[in-house]
């Protein structure tokens, strides 16, 4: 390998570890999650995407969603909360209730006279340890995925490893050329 071959890889190699560096010193920064909306806003949502047993609870669908006074039917899965509201000039629906007692994922489904329906999911955390029931897999309403790291530690080892083989290399590369006949390579 020639002295600019090893010394263009040792550049690479040094930028790289240089990045993950970088990368292990630049820290996360936690995004505020835009859904569910908030009750009364043009999309559908409901006012508290994590609540408590027995906490009161608005699902709105939002505007446009049904004809002006139609006839909407409101469930909540996984229990027998149902009920009945219509649709106002804006063709928003709200319903309000209280949160069901056990733990979990649930979904408020809306369905128009029409046959058309719309969701809103929330959750309901476990008052014996206040934490969020992980996400089950069945359309949201549980935890925000992790997106980062606790730990730095393997990230930043990496990093100074691949600025040491760098270094190694430029140092190869020097030694090489010194050895060779007339200094050039």
């Amino acid at each position: 390998m020639t002295t600019r071959k090893l010394a263009s890889t040792a550049a690479a190699v040094s930028l790289a570890g240089a990045a993950m560096l970088g990368m292990s010193a630049t820290p996360a920064f936690a995004q505020e999650a835009k859904y569910p909306p908030a009750a009364g806003s043009d999309v559908a949502g409901v006012t508290d995407a994590t609540a408590t047993a027995g906490q009161p609870i608005t699902a709105d669908t939002g505007t446009g969603f049904c004809p002006a006074g139609s006839a909407v039917t409101v469930a909540v899965t996984g229990t027998d909360i149902t009920g009945q509201t219509t649709a106002d000039a804006d063709g928003r629906s709200e319903f309000t209730f209280d949160a069901p007692s056990q733990p979990g994922a649930y979904e408020v489904v809306f369905t128009c006279a029409d046959g058309s329906d719309v969701a809103v999911s929330f959750t309901v955390e476990s008052p014996a340890t206040g934490g969020a029931v992980p996400d089950t897999g069945n359309g949201g309403g549980g935890a925000l995925p992790r997106t980062g790291s606790d730990s730095i530690v393997p990230l930043t080892l990496t990093g100074l490893g691949l600025v040491g083989v760098g270094g190694g290399i430029i140092v190869a590369a020097r030694r090489r050329r010194q050895d060779m006949p007339g200094g050039l390579a």
